[in-house]
């Protein structure tokens, strides 16, 4: 009967502080977008060589089976054609925006300006979305609504990859304009936002990603001295580094940008009433041992500590999780039956025990902080912790909930 009313209680509860979070709910799409953009360019910035920019080099790479997500804006106005050579017989497969689809040249041959046959026609979002499962990679769709996303789209052409292993794109015979074109813009569309005194993540981050690509396009070993002539030219390089001393802000915001995802998706589990989830340290803990949990998501100032306790009387180990006010309860350290006093055999803040242990139990750990909306609501509403499971799990059919909800008790059997 108890855990019947608890149950309609919680459920009562919860139902009451998710309609006050709609909007974050909303918004989880918003932030995994502004997440993927922040990878990428977190990618860039540190000069891994595990990326790739614009639709050329994109296109030429994913034959290669190297890309791992392929990043693209969800309105790039570009076309895929295949045309065929007809004095030669050859295809050959051309991407073309819609100011190079209005120029003829693109459609002769460059020797007997002899008209290309179009064999096909599509539009490159489409011809993604219906091929790119064959290249063993993802694909996810971004929007310019975020600064991130403007930035991307802006001064990066709206398409580029992350790649699963270092490659150098400069191998490929064919590099073409298109890398110049969106470096350049990319430098002349920063140097414009950070001039602004726009002070959140796009900038500082693009001007880590704009020096590194400077630094990568100096190196003496550039195959094509002609686009290096082009490229490190004055103007180029007075843009990129006119964007680096006005946005000096570093990669501080991923982590940020990180935690809200986490914390939108363990919102998105509750709201949707799966099941696969659990609020608060006495379910959390308790459901650790079953091996349930995917994620463990706790406040990275949570003040509950874990104490490992003997009964004197019996030689039987409890364990307690106690917040500051439940450790100045003297009762919480006193045997109920006997009122006799409890060993404290362990005591350490859950915090440290949580890194320690967590991947014992084959789950991972995020602490998040209560500097974003939706960090300040799971801390206030939810208790600063709490966990997404890897299935439905019923935590009212555990035996050993306690009536008051309050204090959850481990017991073992002192082997001594």
């Amino acid at each position: 009967m108890i855990l019947s009313l608890l149950g309609r209680l919680t459920r009562l509860y919860i139902f009451v502080i998710t309609s006050s979070i709609q909007n974050p709910l909303t918004n989880v799409k918003f932030m995994h977008e502004i997440d993927i953009i922040v990878k990428y360019f977190e990618e860039i910035s540190q000069d891994t060589g595990k990326y790739v920019v614009g639709v050329d080099d994109t296109m030429q790479v994913l034959d290669t089976g190297a890309i791992e997500t392929i990043i693209v804006w969800e309105n790039l106005d570009v076309t895929r054609y295949v045309l065929k050579n007809s004095s030669t017989g050859e295809t050959i497969i051309k991407h073309l925006n819609k100011e190079q689809d209005a120029d003829e040249s693109n459609f002769r041959e460059p020797t007997t300006n002899g008209e290309l046959e179009i064999m096909d026609k599509m539009p490159l979002l489409e011809w993604l979305a219906n091929e790119y499962r064959k290249f063993g990679c993802s694909l996810e769709f971004v929007t310019n609504k975020s600064q991130e996303g403007s930035q991307f789209c802006r001064g990066f052409g709206g398409i580029g990859a992350i790649l699963r292993y270092k490659l150098d794109v400069r191998a490929f015979d064919d590099v073409s304009d298109d890398a110049h074109f969106h470096l350049t813009n990319a430098g002349a569309a920063v140097e414009q936002e950070a001039s602004t005194g726009a002070q959140r993540l796009a900038p500082g981050l693009a001007a880590h990603v704009l020096s590194g690509l400077l630094r990568a396009l100096q190196m003496d070993d550039l195959h094509h001295e002609e686009t290096k002539s082009r490229v490190i030219s004055s103007r180029l390089s007075e843009k990129f580094e006119g964007a680096i001393k006005l946005s000096a802000e570093p990669l501080t915001n991923v982590k940020f940008m990180h935690e809200i995802d986490i914390i939108g998706k363990y919102f998105e589990e509750i709201s949707q009433d799966t099941g696969k989830y659990v609020v608060g340290v006495d379910d959390t803990m308790q459901v650790l041992d079953t091996g349930a949990i995917e994620t463990i998501i706790v406040w990275e100032n949570l003040d509950i500590t874990r104490y490992v306790l003997k009964y004197s009387s019996t030689g039987e180990t409890i364990i307690k999780h106690l917040n500051k006010e439940q450790d100045a309860d003297e009762s919480n350290f006193r045997e109920p039956t006997t009122n006799g006093e409890l060993e404290i055999i362990d005591k350490m803040p859950l915090l440290e025990w949580l890194a320690n242990e967590y991947r014992k139990f084959g789950c991972s750990l995020e602490f998040v902080t209560n500097k974003s909306q939706e960090g300040s609501q799971f801390c206030r509403g939810f208790g600063g912790i709490g966990a997404i499971l890897r299935y439905k799990l019923d935590v009212r059919a555990f035996d050993d909930v306690s009536d008051d909800g309050e204090v959850y008790e481990e017991v073992y059997v002192d082997s001594e």
